[in-house]
């Protein structure tokens, strides 16, 4: 599971005294480990164990997370979230060949959707579990409660097989040697290949988040909209700059179509909203 950082940004920077800066500094350092180390595993995935990478990935995976929940400084915690980065390159790059090499073309589709679709359903769990067992024992004990399990199932991985590369291709030698350079480049004469990439793109830098706070919230967010219009994907950060009593600023907020308002209040007062309207 992945625990995102929207579950415990305030009590790490609460305890670690940390400012905005630093955190999204934490949250870079994992992205760059994923950037810089995925088109390393892209290459060793055509020419070393395929089963051997991705347990070693999960591995570290669950080592940068484990030991996110001892930090006790910022650079530590860097460092556990580019481990973070690493051992997912590995896993999301290398499992998806290794998967269709397990399944004939007949089966492959299905498998793969399993794959694809256990990313999304596992980051919600890790929203649910992890803001439940932060609330009860503390952010720490949510790292550790997701890094222990991962290194157990990082030894379980090596118990599945190997197949050859291509072994499931029909008409094709197995193990035939990775085409090189030429095979990426052959990338750009697929239409829906290209149309997949440019969906991800748009998705990924179309979206504009902000800073509100109050006396600073209704006027700019109203500004972008009109600027914009409604098909930006529009999210704003109140970095619990309100209370209850707010409410209904916040609400005016509705009429704009956010996507998020990321953490508008400390967790006693969202706590006690909750609870008020459990009891109702």
């Amino acid at each position: 599971l992945e625990f995102r950082r929207v579950l415990f940004r305030s009590p790490i920077k609460t305890e670690l005294a940390l400012t905005d800066e630093q955190l999204g500094t934490i949250q870079g350092a994992l992205m760059w480990g994923y950037f810089l180390t995925s088109p390393l595993f892209g290459y060793l995935g055509d020419r070393v164990s395929r089963r051997w990478l991705i347990a070693a990935g999960v591995f570290v995976w669950s080592l940068g997370t484990l030991m996110s929940g001892h930090v006790s400084a910022l650079g530590a915690l860097i460092v556990f979230r580019v481990l973070v980065g690493f051992g997912e390159a590995s896993f999301g790059t290398i499992s998806p060949g290794w998967i269709a090499d397990l399944f004939p073309s007949a089966r492959r589709n299905n498998a793969i959707s399993i794959f694809y679709l256990a990313i999304p359903v596992g980051s919600a769990l890790g929203y649910i579990m992890g803001s439940l067992i932060a609330a009860h024992h503390g952010w720490r004990a949510a790292f550790l409660w997701a890094g222990y399990p991962g290194l157990a199932l990082a030894f379980l991985l090596l118990l599945l097989p190997e197949p050859a590369r291509g072994a499931a291709e029909e008409g094709r030698e197995a193990g035939a040697v990775p085409a090189g350079w030429r095979g990426y480049l052959s990338l750009f004469s697929y239409s829906s290949y290209l149309l997949v990439v440019a969906g991800y793109v748009a998705q990924g830098y179309r979206r504009v988040k902000l800073k509100i706070e109050p006396g600073n919230d209704i006027g700019p967010v109203r500004a972008v909209r009109e600027r914009f219009g409604n098909d930006l994907m529009l999210q704003a950060d109140a970095n619990q700059a309100y209370s209850l009593s707010d409410s209904p600023i916040l609400a005016k907020l509705d009429k704009f179509g956010l996507q998020l308002i990321e953490q508008p209040l400390p967790e006693d007062d969202l706590l006690a909203g909750l609870r008020g309207r459990m009891s109702w």
